[in-house]
């Protein structure tokens, strides 16, 4: 059950970056961009302790937060460059 939970964290947070990545270039200010960003990383880690269990601070950062982050960015500035507006 722990494998299918790190997946499934993992997977969540992935396509939440992808997608905040994306938004993220119509956003017109940066700082608001990060705050949204950060505001749905709490949502969607919020989301995820509800479905799966409270797993704690730690099992979170390593299964879901440093891949979100992660993803968020490089997806931003991916899309950033690409212009897909």
């Amino acid at each position: 059950m722990e494998k299918k939970a790190e997946k499934a964290s993992i997977v969540m947070h992935t396509i939440a970056g992808i997608a905040m990545g994306y938004a993220s270039i119509f956003v017109g200010n940066n700082r608001l961009a990060v705050c949204y960003g950060i505001a749905l990383l709490f949502i969607v880690g919020y989301i995820l302790q509800a479905t799966i269990g409270r797993k704690g601070l730690n099992w979170w950062v390593s299964n879901g937060m440093l891949a979100y982050l992660l993803i968020w960015f490089a997806s931003w500035i991916f899309f950033y460059n690409i212009k897909v507006v």
